[in-house]
């Protein structure tokens, strides 16, 4: 069973031909930041941006976990 968690040694040695090790901690941190603020704004009902109002029907609900076996 594959482990959404884990990040395989392939991605990672893929990303530091492109990314310091300080690159992809902060890549990583901003992703887990989005991912908070996206699950708080889900809990609490919070309002799309209305800047971002013409985007909307843009983005559909991830299913990646779909594929995961």
């Amino acid at each position: 069973m594959k482990d959404p968690t884990k990040v395989s040694d392939e991605l990672l040695n893929g990303l530091r031909k492109f990314y310091s090790d300080e690159e992809i901690i902060i890549i990583v941190g901003f992703g887990a930041q989005m991912q908070a603020t996206n699950n708080f704004n889900s809990v609490l009902g919070v309002d799309v941006d209305k800047r971002l109002l013409p985007l909307k029907d843009e983005f559909k609900p991830a299913t990646w976990r779909e594929v995961i076996k």
